[in-house]
């Protein structure tokens, strides 16, 4: 695990421009006015090892080590895990809705879909993900789409680890409208296949989520 600490990094903005951090990890500053999806795109401009895991700065956790752990053991024991993510508080999709089948014993369920909040990449998806503009897209809305999309598309896994418990709260500093709009633009990145399966999985949720389920 010392290899794996030892790549932590902290992308970060604020609107003071004097603002100095001193902390015993990398930073990397970003501009303040381009939200998540720039950090985002941070994030994989300077990954430095295979797969990547990334946490937002407004997530909440009982044990983060616990997290790392979690995260590593998984990429280990399976390497077609495409997108592995944690159980999230306030998350957009409930568990019974997103639920496809159990991966293992231990926590690890195989999902239609996840957060974009606290996730881990394989190598193949973040190639993707640089691959695409998010420019126009500054609040990230679809990050998550396409991230689970490419997953399937590349016959890999994306899976919900129910041991490891995230809190995250639902607030916003943008309006909902302009972020929904900005999102319909970024469907035009996303391949065919990718449009496919996003449409497949979710049919899949609302199906769920309309109490159809058995």
């Amino acid at each position: 695990m010392q290899s794996f600490y030892s790549n932590i990094s902290l992308v970060y903005s604020d609107p003071d421009e004097l603002l100095s951090l001193d902390v015993n990890c990398q930073l990397i500053r970003r501009p303040n006015h381009l939200f998540w999806a720039d950090k985002f795109s941070g994030c994989l401009e300077h990954q430095t090892s295979k797969h990547i895991l990334i946490i937002h700065a407004d997530c909440f956790c009982d044990d983060w080590v616990k997290v790392l752990k979690s995260f590593q053991s998984a990429v280990d024991t399976y390497p077609q895990i495409g997108v592995w993510a944690p159980r999230i508080t306030s998350c957009n999709y409930e568990y019974n809705q997103v639920f496809i089948s159990k991966l293992n014993s231990h926590g690890l369920d195989l999902v239609a879909q996840t957060d974009a909040v606290v996730f881990g990449l394989s190598e193949s998806i973040c190639h993707r993900l640089k691959r695409i503009d998010y420019t126009s897209n500054i609040y990230g809305w679809g990050i998550d789409l396409l991230m689970v999309a490419t997953a399937y598309v590349s016959n890999l896994h994306v899976v919900l680890d129910s041991s490891v418990l995230i809190d995250h709260s639902k607030d916003r500093g943008y309006g909902t409208e302009e972020a929904r709009a900005q999102l319909i633009e970024f469907f035009r990145q996303f391949s065919a296949q990718e449009i496919i399966l996003n449409r497949l999985l979710m049919s899949y949720i609302k199906y769920y989520a309309a109490g159809k389920s058995n």
